[in-house]
């Protein structure tokens, strides 16, 4: 599809590009999670390669969609590893859709956050705040998941006093801490110490996900000079939205909250091709229940599916 939908576009040039317009309304949507826009703004205000961002947004993005009507036509966003692909219509996964690299998104972004286009006032003014208290949460967490049962050693390296208190007051009172010059020094050697340690031996942690070497890296970002934006708009009104058939499509490969879920669809409707049983069939597999991943709600029922 790659292939196909390279060589279309070298054929017909402009006749399968959006507009400037939409590509950038898509763009300054973010993901949908909602905290994707003030995430890309601390992200590229630290002025890092074009290639840095590009691997950074991707990494954000994962695989996921949205659809939005422009001036009462649809518009379908799909972005996945290769790029952000749009097109009007239910769906961007068709060959004519438009693809924007990870590499031309960021270098976009960049020109609108310089244009003061990107992010409202609101969103820039939270920058600071945002990240600091993402990087205090994370150190914290980290101290929650050493392993002190085992490595009893560990106790001399981090300070008691900083996990102390009960959220969000000790997350306010790390944030203001690594403000300070000193403050950032200590937790950068301390978590630099906890890195040598992970390095000999993973088991120091309980779940890898929340390791040294990430809190270091969020350390060592926080003594980046930053980059400084400015806002056309002091808040954002989001355009209107619609669910697209990609996302209804994403919703149906996952299978229903059951075990080996996409196993058991496809060997009774590879065995059975009515459709009243197919029916039946959904409705006793998926049951009553729902779902909620923190990006969309899904609820299902005898009815069928909320989503």
């Amino acid at each position: 599809m790659e292939t196909v939908q390279r060589a279309a576009h070298e054929i017909f040039g402009a006749a399968f590009s959006m507009p400037r317009q939409i590509i950038d309304e898509v763009l300054c949507d973010g993901t949908n999670d909602k905290e994707s826009i003030i995430e890309i703004c601390i992200e590229f205000s630290k002025d890092k390669a074009v290639e840095s961002k590009a691997e950074f947004l991707k990494s954000l993005y994962k695989t996921d969609g949205k659809g939005f009507i422009f001036d009462g036509r649809k518009v379908s966003a799909w972005w996945n590893a290769d790029g952000i692909r749009i097109s009007y219509g239910d769906t961007a996964n068709i060959n004519t859709a438009q693809l924007i690299s990870w590499e031309d998104a960021a270098k976009r972004i960049d020109e609108l956050l310089d244009l003061g286009r990107f992010a409202p006032k609101d969103t820039l003014l939270q920058m600071d705040k945002y990240e600091y208290d993402k990087v205090a949460d994370r150190f914290i967490e980290l101290n929650r998941n050493l392993n002190y049962d085992d490595f009893p050693e560990l106790k001399s390296v981090v300070k008691e006093e900083w996990l102390d208190g009960v959220f969000p007051d000790k997350t306010e009172r790390m944030a203001s801490f690594l403000k300070t010059s000193d403050g950032l020094d200590e937790i950068k050697t301390v978590t630099q110490k906890l890195c040598d340690m992970y390095a000999e031996n993973k088991d120091i942690v309980y779940y890898s996900y929340n390791n040294p070497n990430i809190v270091n890296g969020m350390l060592a970002d926080l003594y980046i000079t930053r980059k400084t934006f400015a806002a056309q708009e002091l808040t954002y009104t989001p355009p209107e939205r619609f669910i697209s058939n990609d996302e209804i499509n994403q919703l149906f490969q996952r299978g229903s909250n059951i075990s080996e879920s996409k196993y058991t669809i496809y060997t009774f409707f590879d065995a059975h091709s009515d459709k009243a049983e197919r029916i039946k069939f959904l409705k006793d597999h998926y049951g009553i229940g729902g779902s909620y991943t923190g990006l969309y709600n899904e609820d299902h029922s005898a009815k069928g599916i909320v989503f």
